[in-house]
């Protein structure tokens, strides 16, 4: 059996991707830009309080072998996670909060709006179309009142664009297939039916969530708790970590990659690579011009702490749709926390251009304002602790020809080198991390099985 397996990237698919190959191979490296792997799951602290880089609350995937190794067998999971059946959100559209989903409530509307998109949305076909413009895909599906009047400019808001120059699998990406509408025992009837079920939610995160719950890990450290402990096992597993390193260039011969050039002139044999990063970059590294890239919106982070506790004590997230606000998602720490310290902080996602990064000090006093209008924190309160930090593109504005050039990189990669292996986002076949976890589980699978 060949023995070297090169991983690129460092996130998290990676890093499953690392320790279940260490099982059956004796070299593997996994090779990182930044100087630390988890990517945006890290955490980071001020005065002894962790903050992470978003909302991030994980779940298992029902299949054993990644779950075990993810997150550890049942006593594991006792120890180090707090589980949650469900995760509690909000959100706030059209001035209004909605208090039992995280989906758009186009109950908000007035009432004219309102009854007009009630009867577009039931007299229209469902969402199974075979529409990839996201503006043809709405106004098929839900009508031109939805359409206009709820998501344009929501994704005006997200990603700083048209709904006529986006794919439709963004509404997958922000979980924006379906909206709040009518009453709870009427959704749930019209549900019933498929072509009502692909658009029309249920009123409360507490129906159709996955069965197999949420985990946020214990104690004060934040999600990078979970890249720590991942990080132990790929070290007790054998794995190499690269870290502050690029692959400059991909060797090949015979249709075969036999070795990888980094940044720094290290030569690293290889008898499989496996590339969780663009396809582009891929092919960059090989020499070959790649297909332009998406342009992206940038994420920015506000972190507070503040005097008094926070007035949302129920849910462990929000969203804020609304089009009149900067902030996007917000994650409230003491609701995901078990200790219940008596420390109050959370952090605002703002997703914008990138001119933000000239101005974040006016931004943060606006967001900071806006937590206050939004009620998540009292009128009187003060910041003890703050930060602010420009993370920079997150996410793709993806267009029709995005996603055919995508396929089209990942087909002519695979295609053109027997042992070159595309996972995570990059090989476009999915956004979620469970179900990207899924697929790359099946690819490693077949490197092992096939030697």
């Amino acid at each position: 059996m060949n023995d070297s397996i090169v991983i690129a990237g460092g996130g998290i698919i990676s890093i499953y991707a690392a320790i279940f190959m260490a099982k059956k191979y004796k070299d593997v490296t996994i090779i990182e830009k930044s100087s630390s792997i988890g990517g945006l799951l890290s955490s980071f602290q001020i005065n002894n309080l962790a903050y992470d880089y978003g909302t991030h609350v994980p779940g298992l995937t029902g299949q054993e072998e990644i779950d075990g190794i993810l997150f550890g067998s049942s006593s594991e999971i006792s120890k180090h996670w707090n589980f949650f059946p469900y995760l509690k959100s909000e959100n706030y559209f059209n001035e209004k909060w909605n208090r039992s989903s995280p989906l758009i409530d186009i109950t908000t509307l007035e009432n004219d709006l309102y009854s007009q998109a009630c009867d577009e949305l039931l007299t229209l076909p469902s969402t199974n179309t075979n529409d990839t413009n996201l503006y043809t895909f709405l106004r098929n599906a839900f009508g031109p009142t939805i359409t206009e009047n709820v998501y344009r400019p929501v994704f005006k808001k997200l990603l700083q664009a048209e709904l006529e120059d986006l794919h439709s699998d963004l509404l997958r990406l922000f979980g924006l297939q379906r909206v709040v509408a009518f009453t709870p025992e009427r959704s749930r009837e019209l549900k019933k039916e498929p072509k009502y079920d692909s658009k029309i939610a249920y009123h409360s995160y507490t129906e159709g969530s996955p069965p197999l719950g949420y985990y946020y890990p214990k104690g004060e450290q934040g999600i990078g708790q979970w890249i720590s402990l991942l990080t132990d096992q790929l070290k007790s597993s054998g794995v190499t970590i690269l870290t502050d390193r690029t692959i400059k260039k991909i060797n090949q011969n015979e249709s075969r990659v036999t070795s990888v050039e980094l940044n720094d002139g290290a030569l690293l044999n290889c008898d499989n690579l496996i590339w969780s990063l663009p396809a582009a970059l891929a092919q960059l590294a090989l020499g070959q011009q790649p297909s332009p890239p998406p342009g992206f919106t940038n994420t920015s982070l506000f972190h507070f702490e503040v005097d008094t506790p926070i007035l949302k004590t129920f849910p462990h997230y929000l969203l804020c749709w609304e089009p009149s606000f900067l902030s996007y998602r917000i994650t409230l720490y003491p609701n995901l926390r078990t200790s219940k310290a008596p420390r109050h902080n959370i952090t605002v996602e703002v997703l914008s251009d990138k001119s933000i990064k000239d101005n974040l000090d006016k931004v943060e006093a606006k967001v900071f304002q806006e937590m206050k209008s939004l009620e998540v924190i009292a009128p009187s309160a003060k910041i003890l602790n703050s930060k602010h930090e420009f993370v920079g593109p997150s996410f793709p504005q993806i267009t029709e020809s995005f996603v055919k050039n995508q396929m089209t990189q990942a087909r002519s990669l695979e295609g053109s080198l027997r042992n070159f292996h595309l996972i995570g986002r990059g090989s476009g076949k999915g956004f979620f991390i469970n179900d990207l976890l899924k697929n790359c589980h099946t690819t490693l699978k077949e490197i092992s099985k096939n030697g």
